[in-house]
């Protein structure tokens, strides 16, 4: 049983993948027909996504750069800032929660549509 698995998904592995290929048994939509929601679905939340970035004041936009983007820690950012730790959390903390109100306004949006 083990080695029949073995070789079906080493078969599988080399089978070509074609975008035409129906999703499913019974799908009438193709892979290939999906592609051009999915790109154009990444590009609105991108441009979301930027959009509410540039709605940060200028503190709150540096916190999350520098956290989520170049890795520093919360007490890094305190000492480049000359704040304290607890300060930057709470910017950290306001910052995502605007964020996380602006891209559920987005997604409340592309649902409707």
């Amino acid at each position: 049983m083990y080695r029949l698995s073995k070789k079906h998904c080493k078969i599988r592995r080399h089978e070509e993948l074609s975008l035409n290929a129906p999703l499913s048994d019974d799908a009438s939509v193709e892979l290939v027909e999906l592609l051009p929601l999915q790109e154009q679905h990444e590009n609105d939340l991108s441009i979301s996504l930027r959009d509410a970035l540039s709605r940060l004041s200028p503190r709150q936009f540096y916190v999350i750069r520098s956290i989520f983007l170049y890795g520093y820690t919360e007490q890094e950012v305190s000492k480049q800032l000359k704040i304290s730790q607890p300060a930057v959390n709470k910017i950290k903390k306001a910052a995502l929660k605007k964020l996380q109100n602006d891209l559920r306004e987005w997604k409340n949006y592309e649902s409707s549509r």
